[in-house]
């Protein structure tokens, strides 16, 4: 699932991608699973953007909640405080919306 919030027509503010686990699957089973579509959201282009970059960094960084990453105005967050083990989550906030 993916939401944002935004400053008007052209301007996203944050943009917030999830995937949540239905079933029993494996801690690792989640993490891999959910790399590719949280990288995907990663790419979403802005100003400044490096899609490869950003979805290199979501992939190898999808399990480890708190990893964070700027590239030029975007801070790129795995969710530090996960609600559970059956989510994971990927922010990217505008810097200066913080």
């Amino acid at each position: 699932m993916g939401t944002y919030a935004a400053l008007d027509s052209s301007h996203v503010r944050l943009l917030t991608a999830s995937v949540t686990r239905v079933g029993t699957v494996s801690a690792t089973d989640m993490t891999n699973g959910s790399a590719p579509f949280l990288a995907f959201w990663a790419t979403i282009p802005y100003t400044g953007s490096d899609p490869t970059r950003a979805q290199d960094w979501v992939k190898a960084n999808a399990g480890k909640p708190g990893a964070t990453m700027t590239i030029d105005s975007a801070f790129f967050e795995i969710d530090p405080t996960p609600s559970d083990l059956n989510s994971r989550r990927l922010n990217v906030i505008a810097v200066g919306a913080r």
